[in-house]
This record gives structure tokens, C-alpha cells and sequence, in this order.
């Protein structure tokens, strides 16, 4: 693998996916000029793609207007998506379940991860359910 220089941007950015999960990079541009000005977003384009191709990042369920986003959670998992809000979150189902769905699917199986989409418990709450 070649080696890529470390620069305060690619140090910034990799920061902000750790603890900003599930973003876009127009998200974390966005959270990053506040600190670095001069960031651009074709920078954090780069920075992420290179991310992501080194195994550092990995990509995320699109949001509901098809916006691409990272997911700084390298190991297997599924997830669940509000419709509403679009909130985005990490989920793991139990296998007995993975199971119950290869078998609604006459036997198929399942080889990645799956994303549940609904209405999370504060769209519900209040009552902004599309």
C-alpha cells in the first residue's frame, strides 16, 4: 500500500468521522471551516474517497435525497433509517432473524448488511410523521 502524507486536513477530517458518524461530506465541511477556512470541499472529497479505499471509512445507507455518507463503524452491522428525519443508526439483528427473512425469501441468503427503514421514536413522538 503507498503511503500518503498525514496533512491537518486528513488528520481533521478523519477526527470529525469519529465523532460525527453517518455524515456527509458537505456535513463535515461544513462543521471543518469553522477550524480550517481555506478547507475546500473538493479537499474533503478527496480525503474521504482515499478513506474509503483504504478500508479507514466505509460508505452508509444514502440519505433521502440520495446524498452519499460515511460510516466510521468499520464492523459488520445493519442499520435503520427514519423516513422522517432521516436519522441514521447502527443496529445489529440477532441471526435467528437474519434467518426468519432467508426463509420468507424461499431460501436465499443474505450476504450484506441490511437497512430497516420506519419513523424513529421522536418523529413519533412528536407527531411528525409524514
Amino acid at each position: 500500500m503507498l503511503k500518503t502524507r498525514q496533512t491537518k486536513y486528513t488528520k481533521a477530517v478523519q477526527d470529525y468521522f469519529k465523532n460525527y458518524n453517518h455524515s456527509s461530506n458537505h456535513q463535515a465541511l461544513e462543521y471543518l471551516q469553522s477550524f480550517y477556512p481555506n478547507l475546500t470541499a473538493t479537499t474533503v472529497h478527496r480525503i474521504t474517497e482515499r478513506m474509503v479505499k483504504n478500508k479507514v471509512l466505509g460508505l452508509a445507507p444514502l440519505t433521502i435525497n440520495q446524498i452519499k455518507r460515511f460510516d466510521s463503524n468499520l464492523v459488520y452491522h445493519d442499520h435503520f433509517h427514519c423516513r422522517n428525519c432521516d436519522l441514521l443508526r447502527d443496529i445489529n439483528l440477532p441471526d435467528h432473524i437474519v434467518r426468519e427473512i432467508e426463509t420468507l425469501l424461499n431460501g436465499c441468503r443474505l450476504n450484506g448488511s441490511l437497512t430497516i427503514s420506519g419513523v424513529c421514536q421522536k418523529c413519533i413522538k412528536n407527531k411528525e410523521v409524514l
